[in-house]
């Protein structure tokens, strides 16, 4: 796959390199069938989206519960309801039938992505977990 450069994680306000980021996504990765995407901060601010992308603040700190309490099964997004399938400390991928949602955690940030594919969910979870770790956190 592409290699990507990653703006620090410290440039927070919806910019241009975020967004430019995200549309090289999905631009670049329609062969895995990636639909949608989202970049958004623990604390609940977006920092890019893609057209179609929602996430209520209720739906987030769900998101983030998850990645504190392994036993939970379902999350939600944009009102759909998705089983986890696997959970690892910084990733989880979800799916409802038709769709699959590949989340990865960072220090600050969550990065979700929506794939219409269950065979091609598996290699966007194992791209985006390599992209994750290379995305540079701010030192506290």
């Amino acid at each position: 796959m592409n290699s990507l450069a990653f703006a620090p994680a410290s440039h927070y306000h919806q910019n241009s390199s975020w967004k430019k980021w995200l549309e090289h996504l999905l631009k670049n990765f329609k062969n895995l069938e990636l639909r949608e995407a989202g970049l958004v901060l623990h604390s609940g601010l977006t920092l890019s989206r893609s057209k179609g992308f929602k996430i209520t603040n209720k739906e987030l700190q769900h998101i983030g519960n998850c990645f504190c309490d392994p036993t939970i099964e379902l999350i939600s997004l944009n009102g759909i309801t998705y089983c986890i399938k696997v959970f690892t400390p910084t990733q989880l991928v979800a799916f409802n039938g038709a769709r699959y949602v590949v989340i990865s955690k960072t220090q600050s940030m969550f990065i979700i992505l929506l794939c219409s594919s269950p065979k091609k969910s598996r290699a966007l979870s194992d791209w985006l977990k390599i992209a994750a770790s290379k995305i540079i956190d701010p030192q506290p």
